[in-house]
Parts: C-alpha cells; structure tokens; sequence
C-alpha cells in the first residue's frame, strides 16, 4: 500500500510546505511521479522546469528532474528563474506543461510546487485528486530527455520590444533576495531605466526582509531609498516574482488595487466594454472606476490561479487581486508577471511629465485596513465563515458569497473569508471615512464573537484601523 504524501501540502492554488518535515524529496518525487503520468496521456510530452532560490530549491530539482526524465518526458529545464520566466518558455516553447519549484512568499523553511498542464493551472480538484493517483514507485517511460535553456536574454527582449519609455526613469527595485535579483536590474536598465538595486542576491535564508512586499514593513528600506536619493519610483518583488510592490516618489505604497486603477483607465480607452477582474480583497473604488472608464467588473475568487482561470472564462483584458498578482493581458499573454507588471507601470509614470502621485491622485485611497489574518486553530475557517454567511445578519446590507462573505454598505465594506493557505480567517475593512470603517468592523466581529463565541481575537484585530501607506520614517 503507498504511502502518500500528508494532504496538508495540497493547497487549493499548489503543493506547499515545510520542505524539511512535509515536501520532502521523497514527497517530492512522488508528486512528480503522478503528474508526469498526467503528462504523459498527453500528445505533447515536453514539460517546462524551473525553480527558485530557497535553500530546499536544488534538491528538490534534482530529485523532481529525475522523475521527469524516469517517466518518459522531454524536459525543458531553464534552471533557477522567478515563476513569470517559466510562464514564458511555456509560451516561447509552445509547450502547455510547466513545474514550477517555489515557495512563493512562503516562510523560509517552506518550499512548493506550482504545475501547469496544457496551458492551464493545475489546481483544486485535479490537484487534490492527484494525490489519490501516487503510487509506491513513480512511472517509467523511456525516452525520458533533458534541455537546459537560459531564456534571460530572450524574455528581456520580448519585454524591451513590448514597452516603450517616454523618457528615462531612476528607480529602485527590491527583490528580497528572491529570484527575480538576477534578472530585475537587467531588464530595467534594458528599458533606459537608471536602477538602484536592494537584495538582489539570491539567498533563500531572505537575511534583510521577508520577500512580500504587500507587507509595509517589507518595503521600508525601498521607501528610504527612494526618498533619500530622489527617485522616480520604487518596484518590489516577492520571492518568486509573480506579486508586485510599487512605491511613489514620496516612498508611499501604492496597494495593488489602485495600481489595478491606473491600469484600468489606461487599458480601457482601447479596450472599451472590456471585462477586468479583481478579487474579493478589493478596494470598492476599483469597482467605481473600472464603471466609469466603460469597463465591466467581475469579482473573482482570491488566488492567482482562480484569477487567471477568470480572466479565461470572462476574455478579461486586466486582472489582479490585493496581494500583488497583476494580469495584463492586453498586450501580453494572460499570466501574473510582475517584472512585466513593473515595466508597464514605467511606461505609465514616464508617458506623463507629472509624478507617479500626481498620475495616482485621481483614484481615491478611502480608509482601509491591509488585509487582516485571523487564526483559528483547532477550528474549521470554512466552517466559521459558513456560520457567518448562515447568520444573515446583514439584512440592511448587500451581501456578496463568491468567497466568504463580503458585505457592503453605504458608506463601505468589511469582509470575511476563510484563507486557502493557512488556518486562518482573512478579514479586511474600508469605509469613507475612519468612523465607518471602525463602525463596519466592530459590527462584523460581533457577529463573528456570536457565531463562534470561542475564538481568541487579539487586539490588533479587534482595534485594527485605516492602514498608513506613507513612510513611517522622517
């Protein structure tokens, strides 16, 4: 009788765990196995590989290389890359079979697999049923071959000839010591850009900040650096570079939600009618302005790969979610690339003469909380959320359950939703003002405090309010 892998590495978007205790080699070797066997019942037997650069990161590619190769594929191995590269050789190899080693914005010890199958995620169901498929040796084929690609120079290109700046920029970028450090300041500088480069050596031990930059505290020395040189912007990345950060002039984060503003406006007036995604995490004013410059918006589900199997479904020609994923799909093939993302958004700021927030102050920033986590171990969080849903006491409210329950009222929105990733709760607040959004919270944990009167709520929940965008620092 096999013995598989724990089911807490199947996530809803991907593999993902503790590569000590959990992703192990051999746990490693036999999700290979199965997925190379789906591989194989295909026409096209090519398979893509890549990886970070966690400290798990070349073991897990050896081992997982060699199963490939085991099971009869030809693979395509472009070696230590930021996911939006593996993308890329997928579309410049026209091979739909992709297996990304990353643990994304994952803790340290942490690593995953991100896979891909004939040009679609592979996720959710067919993820979770894969692991029924293991078996105690993994498949062999022959044939089993090996390539090794380095697509730097191509993908730079490919973006060089995609965008054009209007005048030259000087910038930071902040890759957290993740993968997009070799890579970033090349491209950039390809595009006419002056770059100040942070933490752009690979070192998956993540030594001067966790690489997230949807956290503020990720981004302060980026903040400092803009500021006190006087730079255009600042670009950030988390570690496998499919989610951006982006820092004006003044050193303020810029959320991911009025980044996806700017683009709307800008996308929409050659794409009018046109649908844009965006998931459940939101800003309201995204709605708001995505209307107003003729788009259509659609919520989606949080997850890059339900937001990309969104922008599939509805033939969006933008898409993001509050993390940092970014789709432009307009003029660029429909993945979350965030190197690609960040030139766009020097092509925006260069076009004008004005400042990046100059070019941003149109689009409103109401009171708003950063996204808020709330654990709830040795409790069920789809459970919880179902129990708030079932509550109905939102009756003067509008109710929306694509994914948890967000609730919308006049004057703003709270949301509860169970994370996909850990045992947790996400919740987030927006108001007009301070007044409303405290108000729309304290209602909503009361609600929550009657529906599961056991759950611990720290204070930095229960008194969370508008989250600071600008520098903390003088």
């Amino acid at each position: 009788m096999s013995t598989r892998p724990d089911p807490a590495l199947f996530r809803a978007y991907d593999v993902r765990g503790c590569a000590d205790t959990l992703l192990t080699t051999d746990a490693a070797r036999q999700i290979a196995g199965a997925f190379a066997a789906r591989v194989s019942s295909l026409p096209d037997k090519r398979i893509v590989l890549g990886r970070d650069g966690r400290l798990s990161s070349p073991r897990l590619h050896k081992c997982v290389r060699e199963t490939l190769i085991d099971a009869g594929l030809q693979v395509l191995d472009i070696g230590l890359v930021p996911t939006p590269l593996l993308y890329f050789a997928q579309h410049h190899f026209g091979c739909g079979n992709g297996l990304m080693i990353t643990g994304s914005h994952n803790p340290s010890r942490d690593n995953g697999l991100k896979l891909g199958l004939n040009g679609q995620p592979f996720y959710g169901d067919a993820l979770r049923a894969l692991r029924q498929e293991i078996t105690d040796h993994p498949p062999q084929q022959p044939g089993g071959t090996v390539s090794e690609h380095d697509l730097q120079d191509a993908y730079i290109q490919a973006v060089v000839e995609n965008i054009r700046l209007a005048r030259p920029l000087n910038i930071a970028i902040d890759c957290g010591n993740g993968a997009t450090g070799p890579i970033a300041g090349a491209l950039y500088r390809a595009l006419g850009c002056n770059v100040t480069e942070l933490y752009t050596e690979v070192d998956g031990s993540f030594p001067n900040h966790h690489p997230d930059p949807a956290v503020a505290a990720n981004v302060a020395d980026l903040s400092d650096t803009v500021v006190n040189q006087g730079l255009d912007l600042g670009l950030a990345f988390d570690g496998d570079g499919d989610r951006i950060g982006f820092l004006d002039e003044l050193g303020t984060r810029v959320t991911a939600d009025r980044q996806l503003m700017l683009f709307a406006e800008n996308i929409l007036r050659g794409h009018p009618g046109a649908p844009v995604v965006f998931d459940i995490k939101c800003s309201r004013r995204l709605e708001s302005v995505v209307t107003a410059a003729g788009g259509k918006a659609i919520y989606c589900k949080t997850g890059h790969a339900n937001l990309k199997a969104s922008v599939r479904a509805n033939q969006a020609v933008l898409a993001g979610e509050l993390s940092g994923h970014i789709v432009l799909a307009d003029r660029w093939y429909a993945s979350d690339d965030a190197l690609y993302a960040g030139a766009r958004l020097l092509e925006l700021v260069a076009s004008s003469e004005r400042s990046a927030s100059t070019l941003l102050a149109p689009f409103p920033a109401d009171p708003a909380t950063d996204e808020l986590l709330l654990p709830v171990e040795g409790a069920n969080p789809h459970q919880i959320a179902a129990d708030v849903i079932a509550a109905n006491a939102f009756g003067d409210a509008q109710t929306l359950t694509l994914d948890g329950l967000r609730i919308n009222f006049s004057d703003g929105w709270g949301l509860v939703r169970a994370s996909n990733t850990t045992a947790s709760l996400v919740l987030r607040f927006e108001g007009d003002t301070t007044d409303a959004l405290q108000r729309i919270r304290d209602r909503v944990l009361a609600v929550l405090r009657g529906v599961a009167p056991n759950l611990q709520l720290p204070d930095a929940i229960v008194n969370a309010v508008a989250a600071t965008h600008s520098r903390t620092k003088p």
